[in-house]
């Protein structure tokens, strides 16, 4: 074969091979939203006791309290489904990973362990996110000071959470982010000694919601980026 056309096929090879590479699918996995709190519990223990003797025996009562601390990990269920949605109308595959074991706890905030054991199969990268912030708020304030005055009751939530697009095969991050949802519900009532409770669900459904419109933002505005360097 002349060398001109050895080299027109290893040229025709490379790019063959080249444009099979940039076919392949973006399948991602999406994580639970991790956490991590410290929670202080207040306890006592009352112990009593018999003690013998040979004069007899007598009861001896000890009384201890205080408190104690201890780190609480664990994932939020309620938020995936909504960045999930998102990502799906950007055009992304999504890849179910199985659930995390009770036993595999203390691997929460290892995600590259968790990809080596495989739970996230047939996933090329793993979004992981983790919260930061978490924060309820319940206000009631005056709106109309009238002869008819009218009073606010609301509740709110916002959820702050960082975010890692993690490449199952070369253990990359490829992108890198904080989003934020809110959401929140006001009762107006004119009665401000009414009892008023605003609908928690409402709230929550609003903050996924939002929280998945700002993961999936970011996300896309990052891979652009990378995809045009």
């Amino acid at each position: 074969m002349r060398p001109i056309y050895v080299l027109l096929a290893l040229l025709l090879l490379v790019v063959v091979a080249g444009s099979s590479y940039a076919a392949q699918p973006v399948r991602i996995a999406v994580t639970d939203l991790t956490y991590e709190e410290q929670v202080r519990d207040q306890f006592r223990v009352i112990v009593s006791q018999t003690q013998r003797q040979r004069q007899g025996s007598y009861n001896v009562t000890q009384d201890v309290s205080g408190t104690q601390t201890y780190i609480n990990r664990g994932e939020l269920h309620k938020f995936a489904a909504d960045i999930k949605g998102e990502l799906i109308k950007l055009g992304y595959s999504l890849v179910q990973g199985r659930p995390v074991k009770s036993k595999e706890q203390e691997q929460l905030f290892d995600i590259l362990a968790r990809i080596k054991q495989g739970v996230y199969q047939g996933a090329s990268h793993v979004l992981f996110g983790v919260v930061n912030s978490v924060e309820f708020r319940q206000e009631a304030n005056p709106v109309d000071q009238s002869a008819h005055p009218t009073w606010a009751h609301g509740l709110s939530l916002e959820l702050v959470a960082e975010f890692s697009l993690i490449d199952t095969k070369s253990r990359a991050v490829t992108a890198s982010f904080s989003a934020m949802g809110e959401g929140s519900d006001t009762r107006l009532v004119n009665n401000p000694q009414a009892v008023v409770v605003p609908s928690r669900g409402k709230v929550v459904a609003a903050t996924s919601a939002t929280l998945g419109q700002d993961v999936a933002r970011k996300l896309q505005e990052q891979l652009a980026l990378e995809l045009e360097r």
